[in-house]
Formats: structure tokens, C-alpha cells, sequence
């Protein structure tokens, strides 16, 4: 009787398993099998040369997450109403039930993957230009006068005018006497003005003059040069990959 049918209560009433409490072996509290975790697996760099020159970093990874099986404390004997012998026999009469209901109580454990890849983009670092300087244009001198091209034109000065026109344009004397100012051209001789101290031409607007290719301003710290180096190295690994794609 007891293989087909499940046990009476003291009340008379029947009960299905999912009612009848713990393991027939002992009553257990809740555990897990582990904790919650999440690991991360980076993979390659990938990296993309902007049209600004910046460098946009793509770092792949995929990130883990699991979750273990978790197993629920059933009713004990007393909280079910049930009699422990007979519900000790019932079990022993239907193991499949035993199991069934075992397994009721147990969460099974989850495991999944996410795309945790990351992006970045390294801006080029920039320094100034060099500039150039340039000399006043003088076409003749000596004597009383000085003689000076002036957009195309041959003025014709006295020493003491010359003398207020140079300090008027701008152009003081280098350690040689000689005079020189920055170039409003673009044209001259190059010099690194973190070197030299050269003065401009005053209320002149030297944002649009282009000197061409004279190179770049020395670093100023540590700090420009470490970023520098950086994206060079980028630089060099984004070309190596781009060469190898095609």
C-alpha cells in the first residue's frame, strides 16, 4: 500500500511529497556550493588610426560570470505532520520519489559570458613648431643713410630713423649686434624658441604664418616626453596590424 500511495497524516488528509519535508536522512540548512565570481579573459588590442591621427584602442575581452547551485532547506518531520517512521518507510518504498523531491530543492547553478571589451582613444600629443627669424631687409647701407625694401619699394632712411623703425617693427640685436626678429613670412633661418629668445613683430598675428618643415619645440618635462614615447609605440603596433591585414 505504502509503494503506491503516500502516507496518511494523523488528520486523515494526504499529502504530496513536495509537502513531506527534509532528506529522510537529516535536515540540512541552505548552502551553496561556492560563491558568485566573475573572471575576466582579455584578448588581443584592436587599433584604428583616426583621421586626427589620434589611435582608438579597442582592448577585447569576454567576462565570465558564475553562479553555483544552491539548495533550499526542506520542511523537517515535525513542520510537515508527518510520522518520521513512516515517512522514513515511504521513502524507502519509493526512491524515485526520494529523488524527485531532492532534486526540487536544488537551484542549479548558472554560468554566463558577457563582452567586457573596453575602448580608448590615445590623442596625438602635439608640440609647437620651430619658427623662423628673419633679418631686417636692408639693401644699402653706411654713410648717413640706410636703405631698406619695403614691401617692394626702396625707402630711404637716416640713421636715427632706422634706428626708430627697427625698435618700431620689433627687431632687437643678437650677442653678434646683429638685428633679427621672428618672421612674419615664414621665411628665415629656423631656431627652437624655447633656446633663443627672439623678439616679434608687436600687434602682428603669427597664428596663420607657416614656417614649413623646421621641426618641433623641445619637450618641457618629462611627462610630454613619456606621452610621446607612448603613442609612437602605438603608433608603430596600429601600422604593424593594419600591414598584416591586407
Amino acid at each position: 500500500m505504502m509503494a503506491k500511495t503516500p502516507f496518511k497524516l494523523r488528520s486523515g488528509n494526504v499529502t504530496p511529497f513536495k509537502m513531506m519535508g527534509s532528506s529522510p536522512v537529516k535536515d540540512t540548512e541552505p548552502h551553496t556550493s561556492g560563491h558568485t565570481h566573475t573572471k575576466e579573459k582579455l584578448g588581443g588590442n584592436i587599433y584604428d588610426i583616426q583621421e586626427d591621427e589620434s589611435i582608438k584602442v579597442t582592448r577585447e575581452g569576454i567576462g565570465t560570470t558564475t553562479t553555483p547551485a544552491t539548495v533550499e532547506k526542506g520542511k523537517s518531520y515535525t513542520e510537515a505532520g508527518v510520522d518520521p517512521a513512516e515517512a522514513k518507510a515511504y521513502w524507502e518504498a519509493n526512491p524515485e520519489k526520494r529523488k524527485e523531491y531532492e532534486a526540487s530543492l536544488t537551484t542549479p547553478g548558472t554560468t554566463t559570458t558577457e563582452d567586457i571589451s573596453t575602448t580608448e582613444t590615445v590623442e596625438k600629443p602635439t608640440r609647437e613648431q620651430r619658427y623662423r627669424y628673419e633679418k631686417p631687409p636692408v639693401v644699402a647701407g653706411g654713410g648717413a643713410h640706410t636703405s631698406l625694401n619695403i614691401d617692394g619699394k626702396r625707402v630711404r632712411m637716416s640713421n636715427e630713423d632706422y634706428t626708430n623703425w627697427l625698435s618700431t617693427e620689433g627687431y632687437t640685436k643678437d650677442k653678434r649686434g646683429n638685428y633679427r626678429r621672428r618672421s612674419t613670412t615664414g621665411k628665415g633661418t629656423p631656431y627652437n624658441p624655447d633656446m633663443v629668445d627672439i623678439s616679434e613683430k608687436p600687434d602682428f598675428d603669427y597664428s596663420g604664418v607657416d614656417y614649413g618643415d623646421v621641426g618641433y619645440r623641445q619637450f618641457t618635462n618629462s611627462k610630454e616626453q613619456q606621452e610621446s614615447m607612448e603613442y609612437n609605440e602605438l603608433l608603430s603596433k596600429a601600422k604593424l596590424q593594419e600591414k598584416y591585414k591586407k
